[in-house]
């Protein structure tokens, strides 16, 4: 708002002040949720459930013909870029990327 009390808006039409309020609101429960995902992803059950993972999709590719040492490595890479992505996930360093619905914002209809 601006100190004559109008609504300051974007050139798109949105209000300043709600942009400040959700601003406001993302600072306060990003890290919150940063602290619960790195609670889930380095606890007892998460490690177990890891496992489970790397297990079934090793034993996937081996009952699917693949030989065992090709299997291996493909299993080693997976359980790789599971730990690489729960890394960056548990550390804040992934990027979030929002997009917009505008057809449903419009109103407009999936064709």
């Amino acid at each position: 708002m601006s100190d004559d009390g109008t609504t300051v808006r974007t050139r798109s039409g949105v209000d300043t002040d709600e942009i400040a309020r959700l601003l406001d609101m993302a600072s306060e429960r990003i890290p919150k949720l940063i602290k619960a995902i790195k609670s889930a992803v380095y606890s007892p059950e998460a490690g177990e459930e890891l496992a489970r993972s790397v297990g079934a999709f090793h034993k996937g590719l081996v009952e699917a013909g693949i030989p065992d040492d090709l299997a291996a490595s493909m299993t080693k890479d997976y359980m790789s870029g599971l730990m690489s992505a729960l890394t960056k996930v548990a550390s804040g360093t992934s990027t979030i990327t929002l997009e917009r619905d505008t057809k449903r914002e419009t109103g407009e209809e999936a064709k």
